[in-house]
C-alpha cells in the first residue's frame, strides 16, 4: 500500500465519525417527535386508566370532527398541514365562528372532565394553573426585554446618530 493511502486513512475516518452526530434523526433510528407530545406528557402525568386514554383520543377526534364539520358548513377550509392554533388564526372568523367553536371546544372539555377521578382533576387544575404562571412570566420577561433597548434576537443593533 502506498504510504499517502495510509497517511489519508485517519483523515477519512476522522470525516466520518465527525458526520455521525449531524445526520437526521430518521438516519438514527430515533422516532420523529409529533405535536402531541407536550400533551402526552402531561396526560401521561395524570395516571390515566387505558380506557380513559382510548376515551379521551376519541374525544378529541369528536372535537375535531366536529369543528370541521362546522367550518365546512361555513364554506370554510382549514389550511392542511399547519398547526391548529396557527391554522385557525388565519381563518378570520367572525365572533359568532369562533364562538361557536369555543362552544365546541368547551363540550369536549367538559366530557373529558367527566372521564377524570377527582384526584385527576385536581393534579390537572394544578397543571394548568403552572402552565398559566409560565407564560404570564414569559409575557412578563418579553415585554421587559422591549423596554430594555437591546436588540432583539434577529434585529440588527440601532446605532444611535445614523
Amino acid at each position: 500500500m502506498n504510504i499517502k493511502h495510509i497517511l489519508l486513512l485517519p483523515g477519512v475516518f476522522a470525516l466520518a465519525l465527525a458526520a455521525v452526530p449531524s445526520m437526521p434523526a430518521f438516519a438514527q433510528n430515533q422516532p420523529a417527535p409529533t405535536q402531541s407530545a407536550p400533551a402526552k406528557r402531561g396526560m401521561d402525568r395524570l395516571n390515566l386508566t387505558a380506557s380513559q386514554k382510548t376515551q379521551m383520543q376519541q374525544i378529541r377526534q369528536n372535537t375535531k370532527a366536529e369543528v370541521d364539520a362546522y367550518l365546512q358548513s361555513q364554506g370554510i377550509t382549514v389550511p392542511q398541514g399547519q398547526k391548529p392554533g396557527k391554522g385557525m388564526r388565519s381563518l378570520n372568523l367572525s365572533e359568532a365562528q369562533k364562538a361557536q367553536i369555543k362552544a365546541i371546544h368547551e363540550k369536549g372539555k367538559q366530557q373529558v372532565q367527566a372521564l377524570l377521578t377527582p384526584e385527576q382533576k385536581a393534579m390537572m387544575q394544578q397543571r394548568r394553573g403552572e402552565m398559566k404562571n409560565r407564560g404570564q412570566q414569559r409575557q412578563q420577561g418579553q415585554s421587559g426585554q422591549f423596554q430594555s433597548g437591546q436588540p432583539q434576537p434577529g434585529q440588527a443593533p440601532v446605532q444611535p446618530g445614523i
